[in-house]
């Protein structure tokens, strides 16, 4: 016989309100049962291989991995730059049907490479497939290891997205630019 877990014991798993819990079994993107009096129960098993990562494919849900990358600031100001990318990515990764997973809230400091945040999504990404890491933007992980950071995410089954890419000049653009002066391209 199957266990089976309260609307708000799936929430505390997934680290939201109850209402979130709600909102995704309204939309089809996680199932349930009701109880004789219409009351939510999910059953334990696919509660938990949700948060291992093992994805509904018949109905194409899609699960995240928030990676939110600050420098070592030690102030307030690092706590405010997480809030703000994880209010941003939060709500991007909503608004673009993703089931969140996971937080990793990275330190980067770029004397070193054994990093507390760096680690926790390794460990993350091994234990999933099929997952989805969205950063803000390339220049958010680091601008010159993005490339690096992107083949060692691949590597492991996964994918990046950029949520809000940054715009990169190419030379074709400067050559307008010369034009609109009054220079040559």
């Amino acid at each position: 016989m199957s266990e089976y877990l309260k609307i708000g014991q799936v929430a505390a798993l997934f680290g939201v309100e109850s209402q979130t819990i709600r909102y995704w079994v309204d939309e089809g993107k996680m199932d349930c049962v009701r109880t004789p009096k219409g009351h939510r129960r999910f059953e334990k098993d696919y509660i938990y291989g949700l948060l291992r990562g093992e994805r509904d494919r018949e109905r194409g849900t899609r699960y995240a991995v928030l990676y939110l990358r600050t420098s070592p600031s030690y102030t307030k100001q690092e706590y405010d730059e997480f809030e703000r990318q994880l209010t941003s990515l939060s709500s991007w990764a909503y608004q673009n049907g993703y089931i969140i997973q996971s937080v990793v809230r990275d330190i980067a400091d770029p004397l070193t490479l054994d990093r507390e945040g760096i680690n926790e999504l390794g460990d993350t990404l091994q234990s999933m497939n099929g997952v989805t890491v969205i950063v803000e933007s390339r220049s958010s992980v680091s601008y010159f290891a993005y490339p690096l950071f992107k083949k060692w995410v691949e590597a492991t089954g996964n994918r990046v997205v950029e949520a809000f890419p940054v715009y990169e000049p190419q030379p074709s653009d400067m050559d307008e630019v010369k034009k609109w002066l009054g220079g040559k391209p």
